[in-house]
């Protein structure tokens, strides 16, 4: 009983940055507007990367990032002399760098740093992380999410680094 609570609660991790386990949900969420607020943002079309810096959050639906710097990696738009335009088709990648934190319906992750790449719909988030849902916490080094998959892994660095450590309080799940 205790093993299937354990992995029922690791696999909604995955669902925290909107894992496939909700399908009809997280299609929706996909179309939702992306909004981000940041102290500054300066846009690169050589480097084809915009970058939000000072208390950035972006907001999508129910979920929260925030983060002291993030960079968004888009594909060039294919029409000659485009503009940058940043949108759910173009991005190709996410990065978020500095106090790191994700919040998404009473689920709360945090970290150093955080990359997402849209095309595997994988997330790793990486920097003494921590995952709380009420009391119940898993700390490591390095967390990822495979969101179609509904899948997380959570694991060490190396040989020397901080072991995985949970923490579930049974019946608090509920």
């Amino acid at each position: 009983m205790f093993r299937t609570r354990m992995l029922g609660w690791l696999l909604l991790v995955g669902m925290l940055l909107g894992g496939a386990c909700r399908p009809m949900a997280a299609a929706a969420e996909e179309s939702a507007p992306i909004r981000i607020e940041a102290d500054r943002m300066e846009a690169s079309q050589k480097e084809e990367s915009v970058v939000f810096s000072g208390k950035v959050e972006a907001t999508q639906q129910g979920l929260v990032i925030q983060a002291d710097e993030m960079t968004v990696f888009y594909e060039r738009p294919p029409e000659a002399g485009a503009t940058v335009a940043v949108n759910r088709q173009q991005v190709s990648r996410l990065t978020a760098r500095g106090n790191v934190r994700i919040n998404r319906e009473g689920w709360i992750a945090s970290g150093d740093a955080l990359e997402y790449f849209s095309e595997k719909r994988q997330v790793i988030l990486t920097g003494h992380t921590t995952v709380f849902q009420k009391d119940n916490k898993v700390t490591g080094e390095r967390i990822i999410l495979y969101l179609d998959e509904g899948r997380s892994v959570v694991e060490r660095e190396g040989t020397g680094g901080e072991r995985v450590k949970g923490v579930f309080f049974p019946g608090n799940g509920k």
